[in-house]
């Protein structure tokens, strides 16, 4: 329900703003399972997508929390996925239906760390749906794009930790992880640094390069 305060304070903040100054203000808007009326969500991202240089809404067809809300108000919610998932120009919307999470089903961008990664990346790079782990489109008949997670391809810690050595030591990062496995013995330790050295190795391609466990 947090979504609801951020669509108000963006659509306040930008009022008060000219015309003229409401391009990109902002990196990144991410919308995670908003709890809030689809048609109002669609009605308002309208005029908030302009302000960010990329604007994301997660999206789950396993959330029960939003199943109870779309009974109680009688109407579908922005965060559900499945045949009333939205798509709309100059907005990623990523079907995370795939994410496992708790008995509700509301908290998979949170307790998932493939999950974690992709709203990690979104924010330290703006990378586009193509550019990360994970992810596949379908367009609809209207030609709108979909972006699908695939929970498989990205799962585990090792990404998360490859990110963040990045972020912390940009070209460095490499030289670090290197020398660590240079002096490990235990095999299940060398297994893991080997996989972050590999995801490390996917951040680091040229742009344009199909990251490591993306799925096409």
């Amino acid at each position: 329900m947090g979504n609801r305060a951020l669509i108000e304070a963006l659509q306040t903040y930008l009022a008060k703003r000219a015309p003229d100054k409401r391009q990109h203000i902002f990196g990144q808007i991410v919308f995670t399972a908003p709890d809030v009326d689809r048609d109002y969500f669609m009605d308002s991202i309208d005029a908030v997508r302009g302000a960010a240089e990329r604007v994301t809404l997660y999206a789950s067809g396993n959330d029960y929390a939003l199943r109870s809300s779309q009974y109680l108000h009688g109407a579908p919610r922005a965060g559900t996925a499945g045949d009333t998932i939205i798509r709309l120009p100059g907005l990623d919307t990523i079907d995370m239906s795939a994410v496992p999470a708790d008995a509700l089903g509301h908290s998979y961008f949170a307790a998932n760390s493939g999950a974690i990664y992709d709203m990690f990346r979104i924010l330290w790079r703006g990378d586009p749906p193509p550019q990360r782990c994970g992810m596949s489109n379908r367009k609809g008949s209207d030609s709108l794009t979909v972006w699908w997670f695939n929970a498989d391809a990205c799962k585990g810690n090792d990404m998360l930790e490859a990110g963040v050595m990045l972020k912390r030591f940009g070209d460095l990062a490499r030289t670090r992880v290197v020398a660590n496995l240079s002096t490990l013995t235990d095999p299940s330790q060398i297994k893991e640094w080997s996989l972050i050295l590999k995801r490390l190795d996917g951040l680091l391609a040229p742009a344009g390069a199909t990251p490591a466990g993306t799925a096409k």
